[in-house]
């Protein structure tokens, strides 16, 4: 009974998320409504950002985040009034964060509706989601900024209110989602596909921010007794922290072997360092809750100390991979995670007995840093590549007035690194942001060749260095066809869906899987099917052991109603934050 009173107590409370935050739950209100309008309605796609409906609803999200913002910030602000500060002082402090609001609201606009193509292309989704990203950890800290006693307790509650609301949206979805499988099932009921995401865009955007915002602690709240609950306390004490421990301690053997084997780190030694020191860095943010235990505190005292040597080492793999390859965004974005993190340990070690709230306020000026102006992933990864490119193109004496002199004189090696970058460059920024090339350059093999003077070569294997897998056929070996009476080259990609037809086949692409169909009895009959990231891990897995991949090894082969088939891959690639997106290209052969 009491937790039916429990949860019949939220929900009405969350009706009060609309007196105390009205600007907030009007722009979710108004998102929801346009993200509803836009599923079913398009053929690409219910998020699909290239329809107004979509472009509204990122908008109103935007709004809504900064709306919070703001209101979190003049709740701070009245606290601080009420210490007895000064009040005129105070109010040209609102009137900036109001002014800076409609600054930003305005400039995101501009982004969502500015754009041509796809909406988060190239810079533009840097642009929004790094704005996005830091006003959200703003409003762990705004409303305290001026207050910051018991920060963490104050930031452990947003937390917690964060996960009661994703709690009761993930039970309800659960429950209507059986609902309406009951109904399809058993009456035979039409619940369609965007009856389901419109279910789900409406529990977690209002219903889920209605509840969250209900439980946000109050800024002027003083929380000096809480007390975590006993479990957390047992489980943090007797279980994460002999992890972490045992964690570093593996690290450190590593290491250990790297000095004395004299071996360069492997590419996986950033990616191991960086999530465990994010981690850590958060664990220890946190632990600033208990202050009654010696093993934890014991633990908050040495574990920042014992990561800066782990930290170096992180360095100095991320270096490596840099000289090599150059910046690319995935290496700046692990750089600036990698120096929030030396930072945070720093502030431990040094301000232990802080308030920790640098350390969110830090992390959010590292992403808008990261993300947006001069500085941003985007524009120094555009400068570095193309510093690489140049110190290239002068090895080889084909610079002459900032133009591109075309040469066939000139090593394999360096053949291959420029068309990397100029590839790289081509695919991820802009074309005006390649230097040395025409400003009406477009990036084909021939046009390609007639400006450097040399066919684009591709080894078999390129690399993969965690932040780009990428396989290519080199075409210096013939390709078997006896047996098939067509063949067929074709390219697909993760992040867009397409469809071809020929001689009676189907070959269709969905949400990252490839589908080849056959005509009988004039329907299509399904044949085989692949996902490219099946393609991507075979990839991967045979580039541990062999240097150049030959397309034999990558093939699918079989048989359909007595008709053989085979795919012969001469292309796979993955990008894209937390490598999200394939592209693959092949050969289909059918009898």
């Amino acid at each position: 009974m009491r937790l039916v009173n429990s949860i019949k107590s939220t929900l009405m409370r969350s009706k009060s998320s609309f007196t105390q935050f009205p600007a907030t739950m009007f722009a979710v209100v108004i998102a929801a409504f346009a993200f509803m309008m836009a599923v079913g309605s398009e053929p690409e796609g219910p998020l699909s950002a290239d329809y107004f409906d979509v472009r509204v609803g990122y908008l109103f999200v935007f709004i809504a985040v900064a709306g919070l913002f703001v209101n979190l910030a003049i709740h701070g602000i009245m606290q601080k009034d009420a210490l007895g500060t000064i009040k005129e002082k105070n109010r040209l402090i609102i009137l900036g964060f109001v002014t800076a609001f409609m600054l930003a609201v305005g400039s995101i606009g501009v982004v969502l509706f500015s754009s041509e193509g796809m909406l988060f292309q190239y810079e533009m989704g840097y642009i929004y989601f790094g704005a996005l990203l830091a006003t959200i950890i703003g409003c762990f800290y705004v409303a305290r900024f001026w207050f910051h006693k018991d920060f963490v307790t104050y930031t452990v509650k947003i937390v917690v209110a964060g996960m009661i609301s994703l709690g009761y949206s993930t039970v309800l979805l659960i429950g209507m989602f059986s609902i309406y499988f009951a109904l399809r099932q058993l009456f035979g009921l039409d619940v369609g596909d965007t009856t389901y995401m419109r279910t789900a865009i409406f529990l977690y955007l209002p219903f889920n921010v209605g509840i969250f915002l209900s439980n946000y602690p109050k800024a002027n709240a003083s929380y000096e007794s809480f007390k975590l609950d006993k479990v957390v306390v047992v489980l943090i004490h007797y279980i994460l922290i002999p992890i972490f421990v045992v964690y570093a301690a593996i690290l450190y053997l590593y290491f250990g072997k790297v000095i004395f084997t004299a071996e360069v780190p492997n590419n996986i030694l950033a990616d191991l360092v960086l999530w465990f020191s994010l981690f850590e860095a958060a664990f220890v943010y946190l632990l600033k809750a208990i202050d009654d235990v010696p093993l934890i505190n014991g633990f908050r005292k040495w574990m920042p100390v014992a990561m800066l040597p782990l930290l170096g080492m992180l360095f100095y793999a991320i270096f490596l991979r840099i000289g090599a390859y150059a910046m690319t965004e995935n290496r700046y974005f692990v750089i600036m995670a990698a120096i929030f993190v030396l930072l945070s340990n720093l502030y431990y070690i040094f301000y232990r007995a802080h308030s920790n709230i640098v350390v969110p306020v830090v992390l959010s000026l590292m992403i808008l840093i990261s993300t947006i102006g001069p500085l941003s992933a985007y524009n120094m990864a555009a400068r570095s590549q193309n510093l690489r490119l140049e110190n290239l193109l002068r090895k080889n004496n084909m610079l002459q007035n900032a133009e591109v002199m075309p040469t066939n004189d000139l090593s394999e090696e360096d053949r291959q690194e420029i068309f990397e970058i100029v590839d790289y460059m081509s695919n991820h920024h802009h074309a005006y942001e390649l230097s040395f090339v025409p400003k009406d350059y477009r990036h084909t093999d021939d046009n390609f060749a007639e400006v450097f003077g040399f066919e684009p070569v591709i080894a078999r294997q390129t690399y993969n260095d965690g932040d780009v897998s990428y396989y290519a056929y080199d075409n210096l070996t013939a390709i078997d066809i006896s047996g098939f009476n067509q063949l067929i080259d074709l390219s697909f990609s993760s992040d867009i869906d397409d469809d071809t037809t020929f001689n009676g086949y189907r070959v269709y692409s969905s949400h990252g899987e490839v589908v080849v169909a056959r005509m009988v009895n004039k329907n299509y009959v399904k044949v085989f099917s692949f996902t490219m990231k099946d393609v991507i891990d075979k990839v991967k897995v045979l580039q541990r052991n062999n240097i150049n991949i030959s397309p034999e090894e990558l093939a699918i082969t079989g048989e359909h109603e007595g008709i053989r088939y085979k795919v012969l891959f001469t292309q796979a690639s993955q990008y894209g934050v937390s490598n999200t997106v394939q592209d693959v290209r092949f050969y289909l052969m059918v009898e």
